[in-house]
């Protein structure tokens, strides 16, 4: 009986001792500080619908954290110096695993709306842009994302005056890496006049469609703009301003290939919209056209930068 209560007391407290491992090392883990990895990107997003999302990938160093739970976010915003968007949080998508510095990450793709917002007469452009995310827990994190350009488009009335029958774009490798360096467009007069194209735009300010001098041909998607021209350069200090004037006659197509000129630095840009202005019968009217995904990046960091965010639990 006497070892009974000696086999009783030593399991009891092999039992408290392994409990107590167990709970050290659960919270410890618990509340290790977590690594996460924001890619800078160029988002140029036009929104015609209230349903519409953009997709924004954060790479966080643990799974299954709250910081990626969609139950327990309560707020999400866009922001930088000069501007703040209220969005709406429509998902958390778990994507790829990926390692960096010998550090395995995984992707969480927040998938985000802006239904409070309907049109807006001018693109808003926004450099450094962060998505601030606040949580029930009143925890919150904010992480650079990169340049972001929206333009909210909700209201605007169907326009078919103007048919894209062709949209492509010319890539190269630039600086080590490849970007659009220009697009070719196709445009089909559906008016019953002739129409005049004045400007063909992006409105972004780090880059720009060099309008006035497009070519009325299309280019090969790999043409490479050095060779086919020595003196060619992808930078600019400032885009030239003006009209194209460029003609299109009823039922008639135009097809030209205009440039992007670079004014600050060399960015990897994969989707970009349109915004044409041109005259019909007298009066000036626009045409936007939603942003379009010209090109694919394999390489889930290979965009405009990393930064990496600490986040320490209380």
């Amino acid at each position: 009986m006497k070892k009974t209560k000696e086999i009783i007391i030593i399991t009891s407290i092999f039992l408290v001792l392994v409990f107590g491992f167990v709970m050290i090392f659960v919270l410890s883990s618990k509340f290790d500080d977590v690594e996460i990895l924001s890619i800078r990107k160029e988002y140029n997003l036009v929104f015609n619908k209230e349903d519409e999302y953009v997709g924004i990938p954060l790479y966080i160093e643990k799974k299954n954290t709250f910081l990626s739970d969609y139950e327990k976010v309560s707020s999400i915003s866009i922001s930088n110096d000069d501007n703040k968007f209220i969005a709406y949080l429509e998902g958390i998508e778990k994507g790829i695993e990926i390692e960096y510095n010998n550090k395995k990450y995984y992707e969480y793709i927040y998938y985000i709306s802006f239904k409070a917002y309907d049109d807006f007469n001018e693109p808003v452009f926004m450099p450094d842009a962060k998505i601030n995310i606040a949580y029930n827990n009143n925890e919150s994190i904010s992480l650079s994302i990169g340049n972001m350009c929206l333009y909210f488009n909700k209201n605007e009335e169907s326009n078919n005056d103007l048919i894209i029958t062709k949209l492509s774009a010319v890539t190269n490798i630039v600086s080590g890496m490849e970007t659009i360096v220009g697009l070719n467009v196709t445009i089909y007069n559906n008016a019953d006049s002739s129409i005049e194209i004045n400007k063909i735009k992006i409105n972004n300010k780090f880059y720009e469609l060099d309008y006035m001098n497009y070519e009325t041909k299309s280019l090969d998607a790999f043409t490479n703009l050095k060779e086919r021209n020595n003196n060619y350069s992808y930078t600019q200090i400032s885009i030239s301003n003006g009209d194209m004037k460029a003609s299109i006659d009823k039922s008639k197509s135009f097809e030209m290939f205009i440039p992007i000129k670079f004014t600050k630095n060399i960015y990897i840009v994969d989707r970009l919209p349109l915004y044409i202005d041109y005259k019909l019968s007298g009066v000036d009217k626009k045409m936007v056209i939603d942003d379009f995904q010209f090109m694919s990046i394999t390489n889930a960091l290979a965009f405009n930068g990393i930064d990496k965010y600490v986040y320490s639990y209380r």
